[in-house]
């Protein structure tokens, strides 16, 4: 396995999904619950924001620290993942009113 994905984990749901789906792959992976868990991490080419139940907008969240783009590797931002990886970039998320969905 050459480089490392590490997943910083927020209480999602898919985490071992997302886990053992870069696994099948052949891409090393971590879990981490913290930015300070990958300061050191040798090889890391990417990180992933699980996703989780929080919103930014609640008191009691989840945060990362905005040293996480001083690491130089790609970003992927899952649910909760994306809405902070928005805020962290100065964008405003914003609750809708509607929902939309896709259909083939």
């Amino acid at each position: 396995m050459v480089g490392m994905i590490a997943i910083i984990d927020f209480d999602g749901q898919y985490v071992e999904l997302i886990r053992t789906r870069l696994l099948e792959m052949g891409v090393n992976v971590t879990i981490a619950r913290n930015i300070d868990d990958l300061r050191n991490s040798k090889n890391l080419k990417g990180i992933i924001l699980s996703g989780g139940p929080y919103s930014v907008y609640e008191k009691r969240k989840e945060n990362v620290d905005e040293s996480l783009f001083d690491l130089k590797v790609p970003i992927l931002g899952i649910c909760y993942g994306h809405q902070l990886l928005a805020t962290l970039l100065g964008g405003e998320v914003k609750e809708s009113a509607e929902i939309y969905f896709l259909m083939d």
